[in-house]
């Protein structure tokens, strides 16, 4: 290792550069006084948590290895996701609902040869999300919200002639694309059980990035919106929950909040929600979202800190679900419902290992994250698989391993 590495006067100037691009981007935007009204008005606080009547909260995360080996020009990926769930418990916090469902755990063999990347590719993702790609693609919305920004509705055929199928060694691309979808599977899974959670979580966001571009579209888009639905039907959220809100000014919307609630003693406030505004439901807009998707279609998004010692986050909620369960007759009752989602929330963020953040989630992530232990010795049972089935050894790789990386 280049111990010195970080004393060399070429990375310090660039560091340099990047300190200063950083920081002429960092303006805040431009608020006016009536909007800082707005954002203030719209910062509500909650209780923090310790009793709260019952109700099960289920979190969902994913790994991979990606790719695990290749053999000549193909390549071998490996897929791990985890679903778990937690009964509120008023003398013991969070509870584990069992037994744990198996984990979801899928092999896929990519060639590049076209025609058969594509339908074992499609194959995989059925696989993953527990349901054939068709079936997705029908009972999701995302081909009528799609149909309203292109303007046009495709058939599910369209749609699933023209998902995006990287190449096989496009390693990153494919590895993005079966981790969401695994993690989105789990989900499914969790609303799709004879008793679901009452709260479903994934750590991600609702936004579609393809959204609108006609017949191109990513399996996964499909698949969260599936989860929307379905959670829908059956009086369930499912609510994705990132650490990234991807916003400017974020200072600026702290400040506000320390002005407007009791900061604690190291000047902090948390405890706090903020719904950002969206057409029909807020008569006012921000300059903070300017330029981004956000809130994203068919979704309400809010910020929200839990306590000081973790950043603000971003919640996204189904704007179906949202207009049934949280919105009220009054914009009065609309907070109180939505006050009562964030204590649930809250209550599930005492753990230790993760306080401010819902645990379930965490417990998902470390049930689903495949060591490096785990990675070879998968690697090795595929390897012998394939050998007692005649292939050859010695045309296996990992390329990790052989190039010192792994």
């Amino acid at each position: 290792m280049r111990f010195d590495f970080h004393l060399r006067s070429q990375v310090k100037e660039q560091i340099t550069q990047l300190a200063t691009q950083m920081h002429s981007w960092d303006d805040v935007p431009k608020v006016n006084d009536l909007e800082k009204m707005h954002l203030q008005d719209a910062i509500t606080s909650f209780q923090h948590t310790i009793n709260i009547e019952p109700f099960t909260i289920g979190g969902v995360d994913g790994s991979g290895d990606y790719p695990s080996l290749t053999y000549s020009d193909s390549f071998v990926y490996v897929t791990l996701a985890q679903g778990t769930v937690y009964q509120s418990n008023t003398d013991r916090g969070l509870k584990e609902v069992g037994p744990l469902g198996e984990p979801i755990i899928d092999f896929l063999w990519l060639p590049e040869e076209k025609k058969q990347r594509i339908n074992n590719f499609t194959a995989g993702l059925g696989r993953l999300a527990g349901s054939p790609v068709e079936t997705v693609i029908d009972e999701s919305d995302y081909r009528k919200l799609n149909g309203k920004i292109a303007g046009k509705t495709h058939s599910i055929s369209q749609l699933t002639d023209n998902m995006i199928c990287p190449h096989a060694s496009d390693s990153s691309n494919i590895g993005i694309q079966l981790r969401i979808t695994g993690e989105l599977g789990a989900a499914a899974r969790l609303l799709s059980a004879e008793t679901p959670p009452d709260i479903t979580l994934i750590d991600s966001t609702f936004s579609l990035p393809t959204l609108g571009s006609a017949k191109t579209s990513l399996f996964f888009e499909h698949l969260k919106r599936w989860c929307c639905v379905k959670a829908s039907q059956r009086n369930l959220l499912f609510a994705a929950l990132s650490k990234s809100h991807g916003l400017p000014g974020i200072g600026l919307i702290e400040q506000l909040a320390k002005e407007k609630l009791k900061p604690d003693a190291l000047g902090q406030a948390e405890h706090w929600f903020l719904r950002l505004p969206q057409t029909g439901i807020e008569d006012w807009e921000t300059t903070l979202t300017d330029g981004r998707t956000l809130p994203p279609l068919q979704t309400v998004t809010y910020l929200v800190r839990f306590h000081r010692t973790t950043p603000v986050l971003r919640l996204d909620i189904d704007l179906t679900y949202w207009q049934q369960h949280l919105q009220g007759k009054s914009s009065e009752q609309t907070k109180q419902n939505e006050c009562h989602l964030f204590e649930q929330l809250d209550y599930a963020s005492h753990d230790q290992r993760c306080y401010g953040y819902p645990y379930p989630i965490k417990a998902a992530h470390d049930r689903a994250s495949l060591t490096k232990q785990e990675r070879v010795v998968l690697r090795k049972q595929i390897i012998d698989a394939a050998v007692k089935m005649g292939m050859r050894r010695n045309l296996f790789r990992d390329a990790s391993q052989a190039t010192g990386h792994a």
